[in-house]
């Protein structure tokens, strides 16, 4: 008899043979294991969790790779609006979405081999943001140098 938790299926991996099997399942389909349904739902949870997080850190990363690109597109005419207007929302989604990946995933318990890449990829994409926004930092200041010295020089 198939057995269904919450209404919910799900998957996770058998803890005897680790094929993806689904909660709905009383035994595994690859090694005829018996399958526990408190613990299959738990473990199913766990892993729906888990590709969120890998997924949410992915699209965190392609941010962070766009970002710098999106600062020196920007500083194209005529194409470089666009660019400048993400470089603008990705100035502030990026650090948003950090924390919230952080809060959310960042205390998972779980030995899926994605999870450890999703955590790291995170930072860099931070460390991605940090160096483009010391870049822009430091052109910002160039700009105000280079402005008030023309200012003083036609005095």
């Amino acid at each position: 008899m198939d057995t269904v938790f919450d209404g919910k299926i799900g998957v996770f991996r058998c803890p005897n043979c680790q094929e993806f099997i689904n909660t709905s399942l009383t035994e595994c389909s690859f090694c005829h294991s018996p399958v526990d349904a408190m613990a299959a739902q738990a473990a199913a949870e766990l892993q729906s969790k888990v590709a969120s997080a890998c997924s949410n850190a992915n699209y965190l990363k392609i941010m962070a790779r766009l970002y710098p690109a999106a600062y020196f597109v920007g500083w194209i005419p005529f194409i470089g609006r666009p660019a400048s207007w993400a470089w603008f929302v990705f100035t502030f989604a990026i650090p948003i979405i950090f924390i919230y990946w952080w809060v959310t995933y960042g205390k998972l318990q779980t030995t899926d081999t994605d999870y450890p890449p999703a955590k790291s990829s995170t930072w860099i994409s931070l460390a991605i943001w940090g160096a483009t926004m010391v870049v822009w930092f430091l052109v910002f200041i160039a700009q105000v140098i280079y402005v008030v010295s023309q200012g003083t020089a036609t005095e």
